[in-house]
């Protein structure tokens, strides 16, 4: 379990921090903690107990200046032995020729759905085609198979064109 601990300085507009021991860093040996100021003791233990569950459960992330072109770059590299080449040569182009251009410096943790949703649009207005926005979901594997472009009375009739065939 993760320590951490609140301290009190009445001299602060925020009197509350509450410091997180996060461990050893591997790579620099040094030692890892964040803190955050609050107005009340309560919000500092809501705070220190919530970031302790996170570190436990492995969701909590390291502040990091990482912006998605970067992150594109890196995700690149690392699953190049695992595509085929054709394959990787999509991705790529998608990255720089859609996702660099628009979000690229964006930093990945700052990123949202709203943003996303922007460039899905802004996508789709240049005269792009719906399935451009499953290409861009591809990578992460979560919407592969679904159909971006919701035509479900299409979808209705061939599978009713199927059935009749079958």
């Amino acid at each position: 379990m993760v320590r951490g601990t609140i301290r009190l300085n009445k001299d602060r507009p925020k009197p509350y921090e509450c410091l997180v021991d996060l461990g050893t860093d591997q790579a620099t040996g040094k030692r890892r903690q964040r803190s955050k100021s609050f107005r009340t003791k309560r919000e500092a233990q809501t705070f220190l107990t919530q970031w302790q569950a996170s570190v436990d459960n492995g969701t909590a992330v390291d502040r990091s200046t990482q912006t998605v072109s970067e992150m594109m770059a890196y995700w690149l590299e690392t699953s190049r032995p695992n595509l085929r080449a054709s394959t990787y040569e999509i991705y790529q182009r998608i990255v720089e020729g859609h996702i660099t251009p628009t979000i690229g410096t964006v930093q990945a943790q700052k990123l949202t759905a709203d943003r996303l949703e922007k460039l899905y649009a802004d996508m789709i207005a240049a005269g792009r085609r719906p399935r451009a926005r499953r290409a861009l979901r591809a990578p992460d594997g979560e919407h592969r198979g679904r159909r971006a472009d919701d035509r479900p009375a299409q979808d209705d009739e061939r599978a009713q064109g199927r059935g009749a065939t079958a």
